[in-house]
């Protein structure tokens, strides 16, 4: 059973938890490992909750677990909690009509697979984060006024956006690799050649302005700026830049 929203419902208007139940506990991290039936972990577990119940003198911690015994009959219980790092997003629930099927070794195991369960789940939410982070920039490429490139590390383009094709005057097929460089006029095509050549060598900050010219002779004057992506070591593993119609 997954409890992922019960931190944020079991709470009152001012904040404070509502705890109305175990799994509000756990939820909430206020679990007490010195007490017998909760876990280094931060779980509960129980092998008789008729005995439970019968030798707590807390009535708020009988009124917790009244619905696992009385409404369902369960004698054995087990609330496990599935954490990532200091967050508890969820819980995994285990229950039997019989007394005594936990002991140590099934309540770490129990506790491994949570963790495992969390490390699965966290990988699923950073992965679909993710995602929406790569449709947000697909989206803001493709609707950017400026012109976008991306090259590899040996300077040959890699990648071209709308807005580049329309100031070239180019397909992004005709761009890839050296083919970016007939979008420029003839009379610049050397010197920004050559400038180019020596950024791409070390890899500093590269800015310049020079024309396009597209097939049909049409000219504009470019604002160009190109800057290395790194690694995490540090190497230069491609180059990022914009183009800007200042015509």
């Amino acid at each position: 059973c997954s409890y992922s929203k019960a931190g944020e419902l079991l709470r009152d208007s001012d904040g404070n938890p509502l705890l109305e139940c175990m799994c509000g506990i756990l939820i909430s991290g206020l679990s007490d490992p010195s007490k017998p039936f909760f876990t280094s972990h931060g779980s509960f577990w129980s092998n008789s909750l008729s005995e439970l119940m019968t030798t707590s003198s807390d009535d708020d911690l009988k009124s917790r677990i009244r619905n696992m015994f009385k409404d369902e009959g369960y004698e054995s219980a087990g609330l496990f909690t599935l954490r990532f790092g200091n967050k508890i997003a969820g819980i995994l629930q285990v229950n039997d009509h019989r007394k005594g099927i936990f002991n140590s070794s099934l309540i770490s195991v129990l506790d491994i697979l949570c963790d495992n369960i969390s490390i699965a789940l966290q990988k699923i939410s950073v992965e679909e984060e993710l995602r929406k982070s790569e449709d947000k920039f697909r989206m803001l490429v493709k609707l950017s006024p400026a012109g976008i490139y991306m090259t590899d590390k040996d300077g040959k383009c890699t990648f071209v956006n709308e807005a580049w094709c329309r100031m070239a005057g180019m397909d992004p097929e005709e761009a890839y690799g050296d083919g970016w460089i007939n979008a420029i006029h003839p009379n610049d095509r050397t010197h920004v050649f050559k400038l180019w050549d020596v950024y791409v060598n070390t890899g500093k900050e590269w800015n310049w302005s020079y024309r396009f010219i597209d097939k049909k002779g049409n000219i504009r004057w470019i604002y160009g700026l190109s800057r290395p992506v790194l690694d995490p070591d540090g190497n230069v593993i491609g180059f990022l830049g914009t183009n800007t119609d200042i015509t």
